[in-house]
């Protein structure tokens, strides 16, 4: 899958003001100056009162953790949408709020976002990534296209820009450039499972069964249990005519898909599609049960 990376905005004035506050009641504390009851009330006074100084700050801060620790995505777009009300926030929230509305399926805010974030933050690679995904899955071609090479640009030696310009590639049709752009991503990144992903893809497109069972078997090596890779694993299975064991990789891709996130490779429906096909051509018999 492919998820805007953790964005936390340090360069912030409360933020610093909350270190200080923080650093010197906790020394305060430690040399047995005053008592931690006292020195906790004055972080929490201090949190409260960022809600009616810096609340951008506070509702950003607030959906991080919604996200990231609590996991709670409905809550997490909830507080973004209350820091983005501001009207003065942090382009790292932008970049976050985007990635939830990407996770979401709504394409049209996650570009809209992105793009915002962009002119405040142009020389991030990732986000110009991001934008070329989220643009690529509207159908968008030409203008994700131009965000791939941007993102190669800004890139370096980073596969970013490689995996950006596959993606356009495959999407246009064109199996042989993408597969030549996934090979230069693996090559910087051996580890990269997204990219030996979209390989294996290309080489089933091209009819290159076994080179694409050796990148789906890289990929399981690196992360056995995610969703895309079982599913892609299960195509190559399938290609392969072992019928009952891609229902199994299909099976399992099912229960370790979440529902509701789109932000994975290949979306839900055609999971169940893809496993309703091989029960089909396997017969129940042979496949377990969900």
């Amino acid at each position: 899958m492919v998820k805007e990376p953790m964005r936390f905005s340090f360069r912030h004035w409360w933020n610093y003001v909350t270190v200080v506050i923080a650093a010197l009641g906790i020394y305060l504390w430690a040399s047995g100056l005053v008592d931690g009851r006292f020195v906790a009330g004055g972080i929490l006074g201090w949190l409260l009162l960022g809600l009616l100084l810096a609340p951008e700050i506070v509702y950003e801060h607030l959906g991080f953790l919604d996200r990231w620790v609590f996991h709670d995505y409905k809550r997490a777009h909830r507080r973004y949408m209350k820091a983005v009300s501001t009207g003065k926030v942090t382009p790292q929230a932008h970049c976050a709020l985007a990635s939830l509305a990407y996770a979401e399926g709504d394409l049209a805010e996650a570009a809209d976002l992105l793009r915002r974030a962009a002119k405040k933050l142009p020389g991030d690679a990732h986000l110009h990534f991001l934008l070329s995904t989220v643009l690529t899955r509207q159908g968008r071609l030409d203008e994700a296209f131009q965000e791939a090479v941007i993102a190669g640009n800004l890139a370096g030696e980073s596969p970013l820009g490689h995996v950006a310009m596959g993606k356009v590639l495959a999407a246009k049709g064109d199996f042989k450039a993408a597969a030549s752009a996934y090979q230069s991503a693996v090559r910087a990144d051996p580890r990269l499972v997204p990219a030996r992903l979209g390989l294996a893809e290309c080489y089933l497109s091209l009819g290159m069964v076994e080179a694409a069972e050796a990148e789906t078997e890289a990929a399981l090596r690196l992360d056995p249990d995610n969703p895309d890779v079982l599913y892609w694993s299960g195509q190559v299975a399938r290609a392969k005519n072992r019928i009952a064991e891609a229902g199994r990789l299909f099976q399992e891709a099912l229960h370790t898909r979440p529902v509701g996130d789109q932000a994975y490779l290949v979306p839900y429906r055609e999971i169940v599609a893809a496993l309703s096909e091989a029960r089909s051509l396997s017969g129940p018999a042979h496949l377990d049960r969900t």
